[in-house]
């Protein structure tokens, strides 16, 4: 995405006020009021669902990313939702200003927040009514405009302990540092007097317009990786960020290669090179730099995660029985030591369910359960109408694997009714289509009648 953005912190989908008792539409919220009201402001706008994830990326990684990169961040604090009100914090702990806090009138003020300003906004029935909502859309426009326009710091961590910022350094520097870590091409890298020269090269990357032009200066960082990592290593996270927006492969690798072995082996720079390595398929090279990044970090679940991709990448390429092995124990481990991720479990499943032997049934019938009660309780126990897209289409393969053609239709309509752009259910429909070996007639029937609702195609 191109800088500056907006991030939303916001429960997904629909939930019920604790006080009041009524089902509040988030959704509805998100789409009518919030973000309009921000691309009025001259924002785009993205909330936790809008996040692409490869299948080697750790969700909570992303939207850390997103509260730290973005330039104004909302968070939407009705119903005191727990994941909500983390977000916040984690925003105010890290950036001094640009946060807007908004909130239904009937829900209180946390103690801590109690001398934050908020949006308020009424809700009747669960939504707001209409004739509210021009004028609270106005507001948050004004209120996202003057966050951008001042310095006012909206961080009461900030504010109230002013001498943190003597325990944080340069605290503006930083901030821009966090959102140029998101940010592909250093918009928010700002020359300024006494910076070292290899600031000031890539710098220029802010001016580049295009991905050709960026990868033509990228080529002018490259030639220079040694003394710019000396000089200022702390952009090294932000060139590698560029090659991965560029798509260039081959340069972020001849980059990392050029860096001092003791670089080239920090678990960062390592992960990015084991990404590019498996993506121009040389996994062999990708998994050899993951199991010696996994010797330094044994029990690190992203660690674990990129490297059972990289062995996915090759079985998949090979079709070596082993790799596959390989795959699902390195997912296996990484759900064990993070077992509220149910997408890195959902990894392990969708390659257990490749095996055809005994054993793999039996792991699969154990780790099943595990990982729906992962999602269920992620949802904090809402009905499933209530969930995201994506945790629908997650609750879809559950049910395919478990043979539950009910829950599995259930899943699908609720799918097709959420999904808001055709690629969604492509990508669904590619990743449904993997879970189809194994399956008896009937249940290739029961299959094809899920793919039907999937593809817009049945009927009744």
């Amino acid at each position: 995405m191109e800088e500056p953005f907006c991030y939303v912190a916001i429960p997904l989908g629909i939930k019920p006020d604790p006080g009041s008792g009524a089902t509040i539409d988030f959704d509805r919220i998100f789409t009518t009021l919030i973000r309009p009201a921000v691309e009025e402001a001259g924002l785009p706008c993205i909330r936790a669902d809008d996040l692409h994830l490869p299948a080697s990326s750790i969700i909570q990684a992303e939207i850390f990313r997103a509260i730290s990169g973005s330039v104004v961040m909302i968070g939407d604090l009705t119903t005191l939702n727990p994941n909500v009100l983390y977000e916040v914090g984690i925003r105010h702990g890290l950036v001094p200003m640009g946060t807007v806090l908004m909130r239904s009138w009937s829900t209180p003020l946390p103690f801590n927040l109690s001398m934050v300003m908020t949006v308020g906004y009424p809700l009747e029935h669960g939504s707001i009514p209409e004739s509210h909502l021009s004028e609270t859309r106005a507001a948050l426009t004004r209120a996202v405009q003057l966050v951008r326009s001042e310095t006012r710091l909206t961080s009461p961590v900030f504010s109230l302990v002013p001498e943190i910022e003597q325990a944080v350094p340069d605290v503006k520097r930083r901030t821009e540092k966090l959102r140029a870590a998101w940010q592909p091409n250093f918009r928010v890298l700002m020359r300024s007097p006494g910076k070292p020269s290899a600031h000031l090269l890539v710098e220029q990357l802010k001016n580049k317009n295009s991905i050709n032009e960026l990868s033509q200066q990228l080529k002018i960082v490259e030639s220079q990786a040694q003394s710019l990592a000396n000089e200022a290593p702390e952009l090294i996270p932000n060139i590698l960020e560029s090659y991965r927006y560029a798509s260039d492969w081959e340069g972020l690798i001849r980059f990392a290669y050029q860096l001092e072995p003791e670089r080239r082996q920090s678990k960062m720079v390592a992960q990015e090179l084991a990404l590019a390595l498996g993506r121009l398929n040389h996994v062999d090279q990708a998994i050899d730099v993951m199991l010696r990044l996994k010797e330094q970090h044994p029990d690190d679940p992203e660690v674990l995660v990129i490297l059972g991709w990289s062995y996915r990448q090759r079985y998949f390429t090979e079709g070596n029985a082993e790799d596959l092995d390989q795959a699902i124990s390195a997912y296996q481990q990484a759900f064990e030591l993070n077992p509220t991720d149910w997408h890195t479990g959902m990894q392990a499943l969708t390659l257990l369910s490749q095996r055809r032997d005994n054993s793999a049934q039996s792991e699969l019938s154990d780790l099943l359960p595990r990982v729906k009660q992962a999602l269920e309780t992620g949802n904090q126990g809402y009905p499933e109408h209530a969930w995201n897209f994506w945790d629908v289409a997650t609750n879809l393969e559950l049910s395919i694997l478990a043979k539950n053609w009910e829950g599995a239709m259930n899943s699908a309509k609720i799918a097709a009714s959420k999904a808001t752009a055709q690629w969604q259910m492509e990508m669904v429909g590619s990743e449904v289509s993997q879970l189809a070996s194994n399956l008896t007639a009937e249940e290739s029937r029961e299959m094809e009648t899920v793919r039907e609702v999937l593809q817009g195609t049945a009927h009744g």
